[in-house]
């Protein structure tokens, strides 16, 4: 039996932590973004909201998020509250080729329906839905950053959705 040098052990183990954590969706380091806030800012701040399926109105009370970005870097922090708890998610960039989206993460809630994770992408313009993993007919297992998506199911009173669409010169 080989055995390793004793200061590879400690490496080994947190490799294996780490892996597991990817494999399992874990968030475990946040992405720093800058402080700069104000006109001209680097950062841009996107509300996420419940909507009433028949009026698309903002349900007040209802579950809601936000998107945190670094325009300059593409970091991004996505903190989302009210949702279902033990409920896996997607944050999705749809750009009105129904049903079909592009996803940027997949994650899943805590006991109290709060998730909040981070993660890099470069292309900030259209909407952003934070939709239902269950409702997406791609698999995790074979989920990459960007791939494209496409909705099995349309549950709309279950979503989040974005305050505005972001365009290339949205300020």
């Amino acid at each position: 039996m080989y055995r390793l040098p004793g200061k590879l052990c400690p490496i080994i183990a947190g490799l294996t932590l780490f892996i597991f954590l990817i494999e399992h969706n874990k968030t475990f380091a946040t992405p720093t973004l800058p402080n700069e806030l104000g006109k001209g800012s680097q950062v841009w701040r996107l509300n996420l909201f419940a909507k009433n399926p028949a009026t698309w109105q903002i349900i007040e009370g209802g579950a809601t998020g936000e998107i945190t970005i670094c325009r300059t870097t593409g970091s991004f922090r996505l903190k989302a509250v009210g949702l279902h708890p033990y409920t896996e998610y997607a944050l999705v960039r749809y750009q009105g080729r129904p049903p079909f989206g592009q996803v940027l993460m997949r994650i899943i809630t805590d006991k109290d329906g709060t998730v909040t994770s981070a993660g890099s992408w470069k292309q900030w313009t259209g909407k952003f839905w934070l939709v239902l993993g269950k409702d997406l007919k791609g698999y995790p297992d074979k989920f990459k950053t960007g791939m494209q998506d496409k909705l099995k199911a349309w549950r709309p009173a279950e979503y989040l959705f974005e305050s505005e669409e972001l365009r290339a010169d949205t300020d």
